[in-house]
């Protein structure tokens, strides 16, 4: 059963900090190194500096970016920049957004979830991970003993029971209210009342829940959990920010596919090798007619068979649609993005997983234009478009204990980092709190 509780949140003082758009980011994982100085100087009290720290020349075991994450954590909870909540809470959260010209929402919750292995199947992972991603979290975690973002999960509520349950606090003003650089408009509402808290316990109890984005981060916490035990703290739960999977707002996306490092390529023969499995197709289109005309055939395509894009510079694009009964080896499903990874990048160019894991040799976007733009550039031999994964597709291969490749999916927005923190051991809050002026920068 899924076990929800309140957490002990940390935030940021709204007496220090003026603007919480200048403060949060997006997840580490999303933030390019030129986003990660532009984000350092939005703010001198930017989450960044926590959740993503710089590295520096020189940087050793006593002191690198993870003790620097530490220390400024630590700094600002003294002078009152961050500060806990008085009382455990939950957190009701809107994003409000726009997605080609129509404005949506969606609700989720910030709290804390029981930690499981997934063998229990109470929480259920839908992608692989990374390996160095883990490493890079486990060693924030046990230096700042804090989470800083959550973890994105999905629960399922066809009746709305859950959504129903808080409604009315929407009534009252929220007590985070703001719109962030990119338009979006984030409304937090802080929960403490026990008994509202505990029928969302009972509710959520006979609910599995699917990790939607954040594998890497639920993944380190089972890590830091077992390395903990049994010493005290709240290493036994994570922050999630829970939505449900009938939220109108869920909204997923394609991750395009960016390959690199095939030796002696030959694009000919691999078309060729293709066309054994593949109805392909050859379309003589501009870059932006790729992303425009090329991607409505591939949805078009795609609810058919599965399908995906092919670009190989210039205007060397091939629009793919599998033969029915035709794969080059055992497909574990039947998606697109299993397909490509298996039966293309593994069964046809060779592509070894462990390498593939260490991330040597494919790049993501969710850009199309930015997908063609690398290759042409040459900083990738190829591209593949896909349509984006149904939500329907991820909780049934959770279920049936399967997993996507890396980055099957993209949960469009972002959950954003910085709106609440999760203290994992430890209270300094009865330390002196200096008496500081706003920070209006």
């Amino acid at each position: 059963m899924a076990k929800i509780v309140p957490i002990n949140g940390v935030r940021y003082s709204s007496e220090r900090i003026s603007d919480l758009a200048k403060v949060i980011a997006p997840p580490y994982d999303v933030i390019s190194p030129s986003e990660q100085d532009n984000l350092y100087r939005n703010s001198s009290h930017n989450i960044i500096r926590l959740e993503k720290p710089k590295e520096r020349s020189g940087d050793n075991e006593l002191n690198n970016k993870y003790q620097r994450a530490k220390e400024q954590y630590e700094n600002w909870l003294t002078e009152g920049v961050l500060r806990y909540e008085d009382t455990p809470s939950i957190y009701l959260y809107e994003q409000h957004f726009s997605f080609e010209g129509n404005t949506k929402v969606r609700e989720g919750l910030f709290c804390g979830v029981g930690l499981e292995p997934y063998s229990n199947q109470v929480v259920l992972p839908h992608e692989e991970t990374f390996l160095k991603p883990k490493a890079d979290r486990l060693s924030l975690m046990h230096s700042c003993q804090a989470s800083f973002s959550p973890v994105f999960g999905l629960y399922p509520d066809k009746e709305m029971s859950v959504s129903s349950l808080f409604a009315g606090y929407k009534l009252s003003p929220p007590d985070i209210e703001f719109i962030d650089k990119q338009g979006q408009e984030h409304k937090v509402w802080v929960i403490c009342d026990k008994k509202l808290i505990s029928k969302l316990a009972s509710l959520m109890q006979s609910k599995k829940i699917f990790i939607a984005d954040g594998h890497h981060r639920y993944e380190t916490a089972l890590q830091y959990q077992e390395e903990m035990s049994p010493a005290a703290g709240n290493h036994d739960y994570i922050m999630m920010t829970l939505v449900n999977l009938y939220d109108p707002g869920l909204l997923v996306l394609p991750t395009h596919r960016l390959v690199k490092g095939i030796e002696s390529f030959d694009l000919l023969k691999f078309i060729s090798t293709l066309q054994e499995t593949f109805l392909t197709k050859e379309l003589p289109y501009s870059r932006e007619e790729i992303c425009e005309n090329g991607l409505r055939l591939l949805e078009e395509s795609g609810k058919k068979t599965p399908s995906f894009g092919v670009f190989a510079g210039g205007n060397k694009f091939y629009l793919l649609a599998k033969k029915e009964g035709q794969v080059t080896k055992e497909i574990k499903d039947n998606l697109d993005v299993s397909i490509l990874q298996e039966s293309v990048m593994e069964g046809i160019l060779n592509i070894d997983p462990e390498k593939n894991r260490r991330e040597k040799c494919l790049g993501y976007t969710r850009d199309c234009l930015e997908a063609i733009d690398k290759v042409n550039a040459k900083e990738y031999q190829l591209a593949f478009l896909l349509n984006p994964v149904q939500v329907e597709d991820v909780t049934s291969m959770s279920e049936a204990g399967q997993k996507m490749p890396q980055k099957s999916t993209f949960f469009y927005p972002k959950l954003i980092t910085g709106l609440v923190i999760n203290p994992l051991i430890g209270n300094i809050k009865d330390k002196k709190i200096r008496n500081l002026k706003p920070d209006r920068s």
